[in-house]
């Protein structure tokens, strides 16, 4: 026997803050670290859903709720990256008839889960080209910063993966030729921790 479940939570990381897309307040929302979860958003909203479409309804709430503004290169400009993940819990039961007729049988329940993210990174920006001033500047800044960050996560995994520490000996220990793997710089900042 089977039972699934399919939940969405989906946030917005709009100048180093985790918002909740799907409650639609300003209050940021902290970023925790489990043992066994690793990290997670602490009280972000979660919408069990059934089909597709309620689904969709869900993710097309979340969008309404994002911060968007228009700049010189872009009328309608993403101003943060939005995060969407649809966690999958799968239940069986598998019942184990006993060999004698008067026991009971037995059942083992067995749980996967999985999470899919959905990212939509906003997209990085010349502020020269843009004319960002204010507001808009200080939004540029902290997704261009995000993106530099994430790109040096990146990074750092495809020479971990490699299997090396080569890189550009630029002296946070992942560039010296020790045989050290790299350091894997996901904790510094919001964007990599939830990714």
């Amino acid at each position: 026997v089977f039972d699934s479940e399919v939940s969405i939570t989906m946030v917005q990381l709009y100048c180093e803050n985790v918002h909740d897309l799907l409650r639609g307040d300003a209050t940021p929302l902290l970023i925790r670290e489990d043992a066994t979860k690793g990290f997670f958003v602490a009280g972000v909203t979660e919408v069990r859903v059934n089909t597709s479409g309620e689904a969709a309804e869900v993710i097309n709430m979340g969008l309404a709720n994002r911060a968007m503004a228009s700049t010189a290169l872009n009328q309608t400009s993403s101003r943060s990256h939005t995060i969407i993940t649809v966690a999958v819990t799968q239940r069986s039961t598998a019942v184990h008839p006993r060999a004698a007729p008067a026991a009971d049988s037995r059942s083992t329940v067995t749980t996967q889960s999985s999470k899919l993210a959905l990212v939509d990174l906003a997209g990085s920006e010349r502020v020269g080209k843009s004319h960002s001033v204010g507001v808009r500047l200080t939004e540029a800044k902290s997704i261009n910063s995000s993106i530099s960050l994430l790109g040096n996560t990146i990074a750092a995994l495809a020479r971990h993966h490699r299997g090396g520490s080569g890189g550009s000996g630029n002296g946070n220990g992942n560039g010296s030729g020790n045989g050290k793997l790299p350091y894997i710089p996901y904790r510094d900042c919001k964007l990599t921790r939830l990714l």
